[in-house]
């Protein structure tokens, strides 16, 4: 995102530099980033009152800057996920710096067919037994807490090869649960009817296929 986007990105930020001119919007990111990378809680011009880490890269600020005799309240997100967002921005009795912090996003693990509670429910029910078991929950926890403190391609390669090793794939634990609870909905007789409507459309095809 270049610098022009992250200003236009906010509507009450881009008012700012239409007052001050851009060079005074990022001036003030710069300095919030400067203060930010080492969590400066004493510097005179800018006060922090939030932080919260998204992972060891990624962090969302909340604060008020002064600039122009003037005091700016400010919710930022920085980091390399996706750059700098001004999230909020306005006067300090307007906005207070002080913001909901996010729920962590969990991952789990699903077998990687995702047809495999259909025609093969045997097979899912083992799966269902795996996540009793101690190296699953270790892929489980190791994923969750390198994805955190270890974000990057290296990260995901890794935990992601392991799994496929396993038949199995990260997702959500809400789809996670949605997976499980489908599987444990579908009764024998709609089991069986997706099995015999699903063999009779590979027939066709075959079919055409001689033709």
């Amino acid at each position: 995102m270049s610098k022009q986007d992250v200003i236009d990105e906010n509507p009450d930020f881009a008012a700012f530099c239409a007052e001050f001119g851009n060079s005074a919007g990022i001036e003030v990111l710069e300095r919030i980033a400067d203060a930010a990378w080492s969590y400066d809680t004493k510097r005179e011009d800018i006060q922090f009152c939030q932080r919260h880490q998204i992972n060891a890269c990624n962090h969302i600020y909340g604060g008020r800057i002064r600039y122009a005799a003037r005091w700016y309240g400010f919710v930022i997100e920085s980091g390399d996920r996706n750059g700098t967002v001004v999230m909020e921005w306005g006067s300090e009795d307007d906005v207070s710096g002080w913001f909901s912090e996010p729920k962590p996003t969990i991952y789990s693990l699903v077998p990687t067919d995702d047809s495999l509670g259909i025609y093969r429910p045997e097979m899912f029910r083992v799966y269902l037994q795996w996540q009793k078991q101690k190296w699953f929950a270790e892929m489980h926890s190791g994923y969750n807490y390198d994805r955190h403190f270890a974000p990057g391609c290296k990260t995901e390669e890794y935990w992601r090869g392991a799994a496929t090793k396993k038949g199995l794939k990260f997702v959500t634990s809400t789809e996670r649960d949605e997976v499980v609870t489908r599987f444990n909905s579908i009764t024998d007789a709609e089991r069986a009817e997706w099995i015999q409507t699903t063999e009779a459309l590979a027939a066709q095809c075959a079919e055409g296929a001689k033709v």
